[in-house]
């Protein structure tokens, strides 16, 4: 019997090995691509230590295994073969998995905490430091045939619609925290999901128009060119520039930077009333302060403020930037323990106001109300005299004790707070009566407090780049080699006289070279400025002379501004009140404002200079009479009280300020050699622990939470997927009926095959007695027949050019209906669920 050679259409036509080979390998190679990028991608932006390359090469044979396993009995056997392996050895190395997985939290915690400050749970590992590395790499296994398998499933299920949304999210998190991947992983990621897409929109157009061998190797040989250029880019990029000396070159960072800027003025700008830049000297140009409202202040009683919002704190060739979130986080001990025991710096001042003020003198506190009508709104404008717990304003970085930042997306517009008088202007009566009263139980509490304060602000900011201290040393003197500083008055005195002579007032300065450090500019160079200008050498003036300093970008409540201006009347402060100022730590005292830019001399309320502290050990002989005079008082207290200071009896900080336990005094008595010191820090852990603890069970409820959510999500990205195939299916079959009744019998036929294919008879291509054979074998003679009957229909339909009969039609789609209800009368209910609602067969 001749052999009569057919063609036949279908929706993926792979009609012999090769052509299957070349698909496999394409959907294999992007999947394994994806995975690869993805997964170094996250290893590399979270910096996972000991992380082993063989672990993530494991992951790639899930991938191999459902790509080019094509028995489906195989297939779903080895699968739940290899699920129950990978359960058993959980459980045989349990401690292992588990404490693997809170290492690998714990790890992300840190990083998460030093590049956003946002504070995650840490947990106890129960396990030996030398297991560490064989526990990471365990639980990353897990974790990498769980990436392994979604890899597989978006590819092989042309889930394509899953990869932009997915893109775009890791964009973003980039964008937010900081966190960023290696510009050639970003690009990998692209490439790969670039690669998905076309990829999947080749396959589709192929099951659409019946498009035949060429798509497939279009598909694969795309994946192979794209992903050949991608790696000979970064052999190329390595060989000309090794990546540890790889530094980005000014039109790429410009980019960055613009790309930064804007999206930082999309989130927190509205219409700048004024031309400071936070503390990139690159933007300054000309002064610009306009009359546009900025502030809008409401006060219980109209006083002077200076209200600073951006603190520059590191300072590097053309900017100053916050201090870096690894400091905060590394911190994160130090402002629990002094936050809880009522030492805040934000309150400092107000704090040693209150603790030395007499019994009978009544705190002079009032409310202040702000609105941000147009100005940065990242940061929250706030006085020196702050005198709230700030317990009431939400979404706050609590623990960057330099100024308030808002947690939210768009910043904070609205909030109240309580504030002191005007103490700024009188820091140094202040100052003495907290040195006349050292004795006292509640200020050697607060001192004890102080003390660790004091350490961390020398050790951060009196740091200067080596290229400023030589710049320094040759234009304002070689500095004293001595451990102690200038007396205040007298550094305050030397920096204002040095940039008066140095500096020229000019509004419209010369442009910084981006190659050009800003301090060396003015003095070398331009020797003229603004606000900006005369604050940034100020402050670094100040650091080389020891004293720790900061520069400050804010707004001034100006004694014009409150000028006849009652109670609760609204008090608008312009781009006109913009302004940049240097701010010192006075040892014991806090932070104060110290105007350095000579056109604002007069701006602001003079200090009260009548009793100037010069610093507790300026020199020796200041050491000495502070010694006689403390001698003095206490045999003064022996005969009689003090008529002039009143004792202060609490031994701890005032009440207001404690946490809801009322203890947290921290003093040290004269008798006990520090142990209350010692159990104030065993209670401190006590806390600390038991927060801990409470931090894990909340980060469990939450994990959980999460968990549904996802759980709620795949659900919701199954139903989407299920409603579309189920539509595809039933206009597919609606197409069976068509009034095109050639193309009708096509598509009836193309459906019959993939039935065939679905209970395993291989795709053939030409012998009508090859299929027949098969069929006959699984179905019987009956089948048989039938089956080569409508492959003549079918090839008739294709070829001949002439109208299939409605009795052919009718054969058809009756053989069809025969073929699929004897199927899935052999199957289980399962398995009948499975073609259903996951093969979409039917």
């Amino acid at each position: 019997m001749p052999k009569n050679n057919i063609k036949i259409n279908i929706y993926e036509d792979q009609a012999n090995n090769r052509v299957q080979l070349t698909y496999l390998s394409s959907q294999f190679f992007i999947a394994s691509f994806f995975y690869l990028m993805g997964v170094i991608a996250f290893l590399d932006a979270f910096k996972f230590p000991d992380v082993s390359f063989y672990g993530i090469l494991v992951g790639l044979i899930p991938i191999g295994f459902f790509f080019f396993i094509k028995n489906k009995t195989v297939k779903t056997y080895g699968g739940l073969g290899f699920l129950l392996f990978m359960t058993l050895m959980f459980i045989i190395f349990n401690k292992y998995t588990v404490n693997g997985f809170f290492l690998s939290l714990n790890h992300f915690a840190d990083i998460v905490g030093t590049q956003t400050t946002y504070l995650l749970p840490k947990y106890k590992i129960l396990l030996e430091p030398e297991s560490f590395k064989l526990a990471i790499n365990l639980f990353m296994i897990y974790l990498f045939m769980l990436v392994s398998y979604l890899s597989y499933l978006i590819v092989n299920k042309g889930l394509s619609y899953l990869v932009w949304p997915f893109m775009i999210l890791i964009l973003i998190l980039q964008l937010i925290t900081g966190i960023y991947f290696n510009i050639y992983l970003n690009i990998g990621l692209f490439l790969a999901s670039v690669l998905i897409i076309n990829t999947s929109f080749i396959n589709k157009k192929s099951s659409a128009y019946h498009l035949r061998e060429g798509k497939s190797s279009t598909s694969f040989l795309t994946s192979i060119v794209l992903m050949s250029l991608f790696v000979l880019t970064l052999l190329i990029a390595f060989a000309i520039q090794p990546q540890a000396d790889y530094e980005k070159n000014t039109y790429i960072k410009s980019v960055e930077e613009k790309a930064g800027d804007r999206v930082d003025d999309l989130r927190y700008e509205k219409n700048a009333p004024d031309s400071l830049t936070q503390g990139d000297f690159l933007k300054l140009t000309e002064l610009k302060l306009t009359d546009s409202e900025a502030l809008e202040i409401i006060m219980e009683e109209p006083n002077p403020y200076y209200l600073r919002g951006f603190i520059g704190a590191d300072y590097s060739r053309n900017t100053w930037s916050e201090l870096a979130n690894e400091a905060i986080y590394e911190n994160y001990g130090l402002f629990y323990s002094l936050n809880e025991s009522g030492f805040r710096p934000l309150t400092q001042l107000s704090l040693v106001d209150e603790i030395t003020r007499k019994k009978d003198d009544n705190p002079s506190t009032h409310q202040m109300s702000i609105n941000n009508l147009n100005t940065h709104s990242k940061y929250l404008y706030t006085p020196y005299e702050i005198d709230d717990s700030l317990t009431e304003i939400e979404d706050l970085h609590y623990f960057n004790e330099s100024h308030l930042i808002s947690k939210e997306f768009k910043g904070k517009r609205q909030y109240s707070f309580n504030v002191s008088e005007d103490l700024v202007t009188r820091y140094p009566a202040i100052a003495n009566r907290l040195y006349k009263n050292k004795d006292k139980e509640v200020v050697k509490t607060y001192l004890d407090y102080e003390a660790y304060y004091n350490q961390y602000v020398y050790d951060y900011y009196t740091d200067l780049p080596e290229e400023v201290e030589n710049v320094l040393a040759i234009h304002f003197g070689k500095k004293s080699e001595d451990e102690t500083h200038l007396a205040y008055e007298q550094a305050i005195e030397q920096v204002k006289e040095y940039l008066e002579e140095t500096i020229e007032y000019n509004e419209k300065p010369k442009e910084l070279n981006r190659d050009r450090d800003f301090l060396s500019f003015i003095i070398e160079e331009s020797r003229e400025g603004y606000a900006p200008h005369y604050a940034t050498t100020g402050t670094l003036l100040f650091r080389y002379l020891g004293i720790p300093a900061r520069y400050v970008e804010g707004y001034l409540v100006t004694p014009d501004v409150i000028k006849d201006k009652e109670a609760y009347d609204k008090l608008t402060i312009t781009g006109q009140e913009a302004h940049a100022w240097t701010e010192i730590y006075f040892d014991e005292i806090g932070w104060i404002p110290i105007e350095v830019t000579p056109e604002y001399e007069d701006v602001m309320p003079d200090t009260d200079m009548t009793d100037y502290p010069k610093g507790e050990w300026s020199d020796e002989e200041e050491k000495a009479q502070r010694e006689k005079e403390k001698e003095e008082n206490e045999a003064l207290e022996n005969e009689v009280d003090d008529p002039e200071v009143e004792d202060i009896e609490e031994d701890q900080l005032p009440e207001s300020d404690q946490n809801d336990d009322g203890d947290g005094s921290g003093g040290e008595s004269e008798d006990n050699d520090g142990s209350n010191e010692d159990d104030s820090e065993s209670e401190d852990e006590d806390v600390l622990t038991e927060d801990l603890e409470e931090d894990q069970s909340e980060f469990l409820k939450y994990l959980l939470i999460l968990l549904l959510i996802i759980l709620l999500l795949l659900i919701l990205i199954y139903l989407i997927y299920l409603i579309k195939k189920r539509l595809e299916l039933r206009r597919l079959i609606q197409s069976f009926v068509g009034s095109d009744l050639n193309k009708a019998t096509t598509l009836i036929t193309s459906y019959s095959l993939i039935l065939l294919h679905y209970v395993g008879i291989k795709e053939r291509q030409g012998s009508i007695k090859a299929y027949e054979k098969d069929v006959k074998k699984v179905f019987g003679s009956d089948y048989a027949r039938e089956f080569s009957q409508m492959l003549k229909i079918n090839q008739a339909a294709v070829y001949s050019g002439k109208e299939t009969t409605k009795e052919d039609h009718a054969f058809v789609l009756e053989f069809k209906d025969k073929l699929l209800t004897k199927i899935t009368k052999e199957k289980t209910y399962l398995q009948k669920v499975k073609m259903r609602f996951w093969d979409f067969i039917y």
